[in-house]
């Protein structure tokens, strides 16, 4: 973001399985105090649910988790950083493959089991928020999303 950040509010963690829900709750508190419209808190509290997640998930287990959420005049940004080096990709959806018309059986006859519960969270975070960015760093990686209001 190149506006002025009013408030801005930096965590990290170990990965734990909690540690999505402890920081949601926490941070659609403190956006609700930073005036951000009920909203938007929603779809920062959701993207930032699917980060997190993926963070945990996939960076190593010894390291810290960092989340940084800023608030400027009319948007949100959030970021989540974990030291894996993989960059994240999105995956086919199964329910759009069977919203298009594929038959039922064939959509689950096409995906492994562990794909029909995961590899949607990156699209979710795309469809909530804007200008979805991965940021290189030595080690790991910084996800950025956006959230104009």
């Amino acid at each position: 973001m190149t506006a002025t950040i009013v408030h801005s509010l930096d965590w990290k963690a170990l990965p734990l399985d909690t540690l999505p829900y402890g920081w949601r709750a926490l941070m659609a508190t403190w956006l609700e105090r930073a005036g951000v419209p009920g909203p938007v808190v929603e779809d920062v509290r959701l993207a930032a649910s699917e980060l997190l997640t993926n963070a945990c998930r996939h960076g190593p287990a010894d390291v810290e988790i960092r989340m940084r959420v800023e608030v400027g005049a009319g948007w949100v940004g959030l970021g989540v950083w974990d030291a894996s080096p993989q960059v994240p990709q999105s995956q086919p959806d199964p329910l759009v493959t069977l919203a298009d018309g594929a038959d039922l059986d064939a959509v689950l006859a096409a995906f492994a089991p562990e794909e029909l519960e995961r590899g949607r969270g990156l699209g979710i975070v795309q469809g909530v928020g804007r200008d979805f960015t991965v940021v290189r760093t030595t080690p790991g990686k910084w996800v950025r999303v956006s959230f104009p209001f």
